[in-house]
């Protein structure tokens, strides 16, 4: 049924992953015997920073669903690294994320990003989203991707995007 590791107990079947900057664990129904009896995890001190972190992934969404370049770009350090690895593009300091994401809500004036699922870590953020847009010559498009965002003092100092370009080649960009 379930196996004891140290005072916690999970069921069979735990699977661990590890994903380049964060290892992730998924766990079929962990569940602590008596979570207050239990000696500070590094979770619990981490806490904080990763409702921090949270917030910047949500902050992003809603600045590029509103299109606030400069909400935007305030949430990546000046010096960062901003790699559309799908498209082979690589932009770099918040100049250069403003001025590239200026251009695709150019393109496409309804473009939306939807976060389907999200991983949080001290230093980073990984999340898996849908991203759609219609472009000016009416033509729409729906792509998965992930993004994998490294975090220095609460901004975003690395970001890559991977996913599959043709939709968005299709829409006539």
């Amino acid at each position: 049924m379930g196996k004891e590791i140290g005072e916690r107990t999970f069921l069979e079947g735990t699977t661990v992953a590890s994903f380049g900057l964060i290892s992730v664990t998924a766990l079929a129904g962990c569940s602590p015997k008596d979570s207050s009896s239990l000696p500070p995890s590094k979770w619990d001190t981490e806490e904080s920073s990763m409702s921090t972190n949270k917030d910047i992934l949500f902050e992003f969404v809603d600045a590029v669903s509103m299109q606030d370049l400069n909400k935007l770009a305030s949430l990546f350090t000046e010096d960062c690294v901003y790699e559309d690895v799908a498209q082979g593009g690589t932009m770099l300091g918040r100049e250069e994320v403003k001025a590239g994401y200026n251009q695709v809500f150019s393109q496409f004036p309804d473009f939306k990003l939807e976060i389907k699922s999200y991983f949080i870590a001290e230093d980073a953020i990984t999340s898996e989203w849908v991203m759609t847009g219609t472009s000016k010559t009416g033509k729409s498009f729906s792509t998965r991707g992930v993004t994998i965002d490294q975090l220095r003092g609460g901004k975003i100092q690395k970001n890559r995007d991977y996913y599959d370009p043709s939709g968005i080649l299709n829409a006539g960009v």
